[in-house]
């Protein structure tokens, strides 16, 4: 009752604005009222139509939309800016040129103007009234979380580099990376054990022991420590350069039986700190890492990558495909890319000369410095002002140049390639197109760093790029595979992530994955005002779509419906309409339930059910915010 009431105010507000708008430009005028009226009557109609309707559809009278300047903002602007549009467009089309301009754009911006005060106004009066409660936060915006919390989410909520359970189907084994902890304990949040670098307290309660080996200087060594009440035992296989490879001398109590010192940088045994990932490893891959990377960086990716790392690992720091073709190894179990792939001019070639190199499930590890971590380091390096220009060059040269035909040419001149901007969904895109499964994702310094299985040989790339409008693939009618047109609204390569974003976010009310990081910021605006949806008309001029009807699903949406659901879609063409306006289903099993119920209509009386299910999704559009989320 309260949001209908408070979007009826606001209609009734925003058309008392544009009347008001209208009879002061009007009065301006010599003429007045009485020339004015009869003459931009229907231009004031028309505007008025256009005006409501987007602002309806675009949520700027939806209550909890607008909290706070910013959402106001982008709320008025964004509509008005379309209305302007599609005023303009219509005027075009008709051929109608006679109404005064400074009539029409004035009304515009005095409404414009009008809606900001007014809305400014609300903001800070619903503010004052809110501060003081210990719940404010529920009236707070939503804030679309950052690459950072999604990875860390993903991560089990880690304060360091967890292991994905999800797919090594592990327990017990991951844990917090604490970089110089004054105390020697870690804080592992995954269920697991806790890795302390240059800890000063915490004394291990177990020996530290090493078999030096023969004279081959390969040798064994072993780690037993105990806290907290838990021991655990650390073993591993060690290849050195001499036989001097003894026990852990840290803050703890270490015994040597071998012939020398192991340096370890002064490991502390806080609560049941666990050195396995370490020990584990080949120390002259670790030399090559912190040589190339640095030792804090090295200790990161170290606690990532934990025991893979063998004789057979490769550590690369190369943007070139004849480098790794030319390892000396004809495969490898682990391979390592310490150069940000950003850099690199062929990607998709060098992850798949990478794929060549590597056995079936092995792994590559590589870093992408991706674009919320660029445009955070720019504008960070630059001063207020100054970094927002340069940014907005930056993203005209590294993103729009790029991706148009006639500009290609130049950005390849000025850049030579290098340096370009990448998504989070384009890298892991690009690896998953690869022939790679992503493991686990961690932000370690200024990078994103991915670990990846090999499952498989890479995909074709076919060669297309990734213009604005794209044919997605899709289940139609009868099992045949269509293709569905739509504005492009995901970065790059998103579509070969939709399992790994399944597994990793879920669904959410709606049926689509909730966090969604592939959408593109202009992207999740098309979805909002459905612009993305205009290239299906093209569908059903094809028919292989009509108006009402099911959601057109891919492959991989489709393989989660129920079978019976699934032999009943066949049956029947999609729709661009689909029934979840009419009922707002909030899971995937209320979702088929939902078209369950229009496909049995539908069989029973077509014209009627589609009638019904049209307008009533319409009605729920416009009057219950119903929004495919």
């Amino acid at each position: 009752m309260k949001r209908n009431k408070f979007r009826v105010i606001t209609l009734f507000t925003d058309i008392v604005i544009l009347a008001i708008s209208f009879i002061i430009m009007v009065l301006l005028k010599p003429a007045g009222l009485s020339s004015y009226v009869p003459s931009h009557g229907a231009f004031f109609i028309l505007l008025a139509v256009i005006w409501l309707t987007v602002s309806i559809v675009n949520g700027k009278m939806h209550r909890g939309k607008i909290t706070n300047f910013t959402s106001l903002f982008n709320k008025v602007i964004g509509s008005n800016l379309i209305s302007v549009s599609l005023l303009a467009l219509i005027m075009y089309i008709i051929r109608d040129y006679s109404y005064s301009r400074g009539v029409v754009l004035g009304t515009i911006i005095i409404a414009t103007l009008s809606e900001l005060f007014i809305g400014a106004a609300y903001i800070a009066y619903k503010k004052a009234n809110v501060r003081d409660y210990e719940e404010a936060d529920k009236f707070r915006k939503y804030r679309k979380p950052s690459e950072e919390e999604l990875v860390n989410k993903i991560n089990g909520n880690g304060n360091g580099n967890a292991a994905d359970n999800a797919f090594r189907n592990e327990n017990g084994n991951t844990g917090g990376y604490n970089d110089r902890s004054s105390g020697g304990n870690g804080n592992g949040n995954a269920g697991g054990f806790s890795y302390n670098d240059r800890s000063s307290g915490g004394n291990g309660n177990g020996n530290g022991y090493n078999n030096p080996g023969g004279t081959d200087k390969t040798g064994s060594y072993c780690l037993e420590t105990a806290g907290t009440g838990r021991n655990v035992i650390a073993c591993g296989h060690g290849i050195g350069n001499h036989n001097e490879s003894a026990g852990i001398k840290g803050n703890g109590n270490g015994n040597d039986n071998g012939n020398g010192n192991w340096n370890t940088r002064a490991y502390g045994n806080g609560n049941s700190t666990n050195h396995e990932n370490y020990l584990n490893v080949n120390p002259g891959i670790i030399q090559k890492i912190e040589k190339e990377a640095g030792t804090e960086m090295a200790g990161a990716i170290i606690g990532m990558t934990g025991p893979n790392l063998n004789g057979r690992t490769a550590v690369l720091s190369t943007t070139t495909v004849f480098n790794v073709e030319n390892l000396p190894k004809e495969k490898y179990t682990y391979l390592i890319n310490l150069h940000k792939i950003n850099d690199i001019t062929q990607l998709d070639g060098f992850i798949d000369a990478v794929n060549d190199k590597i056995e079936m499930n092995g792994y590559f590890f590589c870093c992408v410095e991706t674009k919320d971590q660029r445009k955070k380091r720019i504008l960070k390096k630059y001063p207020p002002g100054l970094n927002y220009i340069y940014y907005s060059l930056d993203f005209i040269l590294k993103r729009i140049f790029p991706k148009l035909k006639f500009t290609r040419p130049l950005y390849m001149f000025l850049t030579n390639g290098g340096n370009s901007v990448i998504s989070r969904a384009e890298a892991l895109g690009r690896l998953c197109r690869g022939g790679f499964h992503i493991m686990q994702e961690s932000f370690i310094g200024n990078l994103l760093c991915i670990e990846a299985k090999k499952i498989r040989n890479p995909l074709p790339v076919n060669g297309y790029s990734y213009g604005p409008i794209i044919a997605l693939p899709r289940i139609g009618k009868d099992g045949k595979q269509i293709k569905v047109y739509k504005l492009r609204t995901m970065h790059p390569y998103s579509e070969y992530i939709q399992d790994y974003v399944y597994k990793m976010h879920d669904l959410q009310e709606g049926g689509k994955f909730r966090d969604d990081f592939r959408i593109t910021t202009w992207g999740a605006f098309c979805r909002r005002v459905w612009l993305d949806e205009l290239p299906m008309l093209i569908n059903m001029f094809k028919g292989n779509m009509k108006l009402v009807g099911v959601r057109p699903l891919s492959k991989q949406y489709f393989n989660l419906y129920d079978e019976g659901v699934k032999e009943k879609r066949m049956k029947h063409k999609p729709g661009l309409v689909p029934p979840y306006y009419a009922d707002m289903p909030a899971s995937l099993e209320e979702i088929q339930a939902s078209e369950m119920r229009y496909l049995d209509e539908f069989e029973k009386q077509p014209v009627k059910t589609d009638i019904r299910y049209f307008f009533k999704s319409w009605w729920n559009i416009f009057f219950h915010e119903a929004r495919s989320n």
